[in-house]
C-alpha cells in the first residue's frame, strides 16, 4: 500500500512539475514576443546616427545620447500636449467616476419598470466592440445638432471635432466607452 502511494505521489508530482515548466516556458515566450519590439525601439532611441549606421551595434549603443528626446520635445510641443492630455484624462475620469457611481447606485437600489432592459443595454455596451459605435459617434459629433435647435437658428450644424466637447458630453451622459463596465462595478 505504501509503495503504491509513493508511486502515485511521484507520478502526480512529475506531472505537476512538467506542467509548471511548460506553463512558464509559454509565458516567457509570449513575454519575449511582446516585449522584444519595445526593448529594441527603446534601445534604438538612445543611439546616435553613427550607432544606427554601424551594423555591429544592435541593442546597447556605444554613444549613449538623449538628443533624440530633446529634438522631439522641442519640435512637437510635447509638454503642452502632455499637460492637455493629463487635464482631459483627469477631468473625464473624475466626471465618469461620479456619473457611473450615481447610475450604478440607482440601478442597484431602486426597482422600476424597464430596469432589466436598461441593465441589458448596459451589458450590451460592455460586450460590443467600440469600433461598432465609432462611425456613428464620429458622424454625430461632426454634424452636431441638439434636437435640431442649432440648425433651426443658424441653418447649419456645428462640428465638435478637434475639440474637448465630445469627451465632455460622453463623460457627463455616462455613454463613454466602457462606461457600462464602470457602472456594473459600482
Amino acid at each position: 500500500m505504501k509503495r503504491f502511494r509513493n508511486k502515485y505521489w511521484a507520478e502526480r508530482m512529475t506531472k505537476l512539475v512538467i506542467g509548471n515548466i511548460l506553463r512558464y516556458l509559454l509565458l516567457i515566450g509570449l513575454s519575449f514576443i511582446i516585449l522584444y519590439p519595445l526593448i529594441l525601439k527603446l534601445s534604438t532611441s538612445f543611439m546616435t546616427e553613427e550607432d544606427l549606421l554601424d551594423t555591429l551595434v544592435v541593442y546597447i549603443p556605444r554613444n549613449f545620447t538623449l538628443d533624440n528626446y530633446k529634438v522631439v520635445a522641442k519640435y512637437t510641443n510635447y509638454f503642452t500636449a502632455l499637460k492637455n492630455t493629463f487635464f482631459i484624462s483627469f477631468f473625464c475620469g473624475i466626471v465618469q467616476m461620479f456619473i457611473c457611481s450615481y447610475i450604478g447606485y440607482g440601478l442597484a437600489r431602486f426597482k422600476f419598470k424597464g430596469r432589466g432592459l436598461v441593465t441589458m443595454l448596459m451589458y450590451f455596451t460592455i460586450l460590443a466592440p467600440p469600433s461598432t459605435f465609432q462611425t456613428a459617434m464620429y458622424l454625430k459629433f461632426r454634424y452636431f445638432d441638439f434636437f435640431g435647435i442649432i440648425k433651426l437658428f443658424t441653418g447649419n450644424t456645428i462640428s465638435l471635432l478637434d475639440t474637448f466637447w465630445p469627451l465632455a458630453i460622453l463623460s457627463f451622459t455616462g455613454f463613454a466607452f466602457k462606461n457600462g463596465l464602470f457602472i456594473f462595478m459600482m
